[in-house]
């Protein structure tokens, strides 16, 4: 029961935003591809989702992955670094130990901040990690891609601009929810 219902709620955001982005003559294409892909596709349609005009700061894949690499580098406009890892599971939300692994294995980018992206959410103690981790001083958000695809929605209903959007991936920690979003609005 509770994966039927991750999967049909996933699937009426999907639905929704789709309606939304084809009602402003926009292509669904990234959009679809953000709930469906996996793997290193799913990090090709991250890539090509976090350009211009979305987002003007620079974010570069990571092309030498060892086991646990961040997927993305994304440098804010004093050059730092923030480190994005991508995860993606069919029926179960993504744990606390994945979710946090681009921690310990981005050392060697020298990250001023985490962002991890996943799908279909966050388990509950992972999300609870998240305000640890900022309590301890990490700049650390969970992005569900839901709410990404949220995001570039009001981007292109123009609701959120561009700055909006880097201030949610560099400012804003924690549990990022569309509910968080639309507050902005």
């Amino acid at each position: 029961a509770a994966e039927a219902t991750i999967k049909d709620n996933l699937e009426k955001r999907r639905r929704s935003q789709c309606t939304r982005i084809a009602a402003l003559g926009r292509d669904i294409t990234p959009i679809v591809k953000l709930y469906e892909k996996e793997g290193k596709e799913l990090e090709f349609v991250i890539n090509d989702i976090l350009k211009k005009p979305f987002i003007t700061l620079d974010c570069q894949p990571v092309t030498h992955q060892n086991d646990g690499d961040p997927d993305h580098l994304l440098y804010d406009s004093e050059g730092r670094v923030f480190a994005i890892q991508t995860t993606a599971r069919d029926k179960k939300n993504v744990a606390m130990k994945k979710a946090t692994t681009v921690i310990g294995q981005s050392a060697k980018y020298k990250p001023v901040g985490y962002i991890v992206i996943g799908r279909p959410d966050f388990e509950k103690l992972a999300i609870k990690n998240a305000t640890d981790q900022n309590a301890a001083g990490y700049n650390y958000k969970l992005l569900p891609i839901s709410a990404l695809a949220e995001m570039i929605v009001l981007f292109h209903e123009k609701k959120l601009t561009t700055p909006d959007v880097e201030k949610i991936l560099i400012d804003w920690l924690g549990y990022i929810t569309i509910d968080r979003i639309t507050e902005l609005l």
